[in-house]
């Protein structure tokens, strides 16, 4: 059984690769199951064991990156910097999902989940505020935060995820300090 598991594995860690270089060149909505299958060396009867369309294999490529919280940025910069140093090991993966060509709902998604956890420590730090005041200043901070790190995924030379996690905490409390 463990041979089973392990070919699984490779099959979809190929598959995820081959979407992540994919995801590089156009957007999901115009890879075919014929060239994600010849980018990862695999033929159709392989791919449809697991998966129908190519979306199936961007969603769960999404899951397993989201699956962490590794876009749900709380806790402080200790946090923020584990997570980074975590997304910046994966950085194709998640450029290729956060970016232009990925699926936009994979990012909004992040955003509700992350106000979630974030609303009752908003509220209790800011109780005087409305929700919509709240809302605004998150949505405000989670579009620049992934904004930021999207452009730090796809830089030449990125900073350091310590320092990335001090400017992104910098700016947040910037931001929350002003309302």
């Amino acid at each position: 059984m463990a041979v089973l598991d392990t070919r699984i594995q490779f099959t979809k860690s190929r598959l995820f690769a081959a979407m992540t270089e994919l995801l590089g060149k156009k957007a999901i909505g115009f890879i075919t199951i014929k060239e994600l299958c010849e980018a990862a060396g695999l033929n159709r009867g392989t791919f449809y064991l697991h998966y129908s369309a190519p979306m199936d294999v961007l969603r769960e490529l999404q899951e397993e990156l989201s699956g962490e919280g590794m876009l749900e940025f709380s806790g402080g910069e200790a946090v923020l910097t584990e997570k980074l140093r975590k997304i910046f090991a994966r950085r194709e993966e998640y450029a290729a999902v956060m970016g232009r060509n990925g699926d936009p709902e994979f990012l909004r998604g992040v955003k509700k989940r992350s106000f979630h956890v974030m609303r009752s420590h908003l509220e209790a730090r800011y109780p005087d505020r409305s929700e919509a005041e709240l809302e605004i200043a998150f949505d405000y901070i989670f579009s620049g935060c992934t904004g930021a790190i999207t452009e730090w995924l796809h830089a030449q030379e990125p900073i350091e995820p310590e320092k990335m996690a001090q400017l992104l905490e910098k700016f947040s409390e910037k931001i929350y300090g002003s309302i």
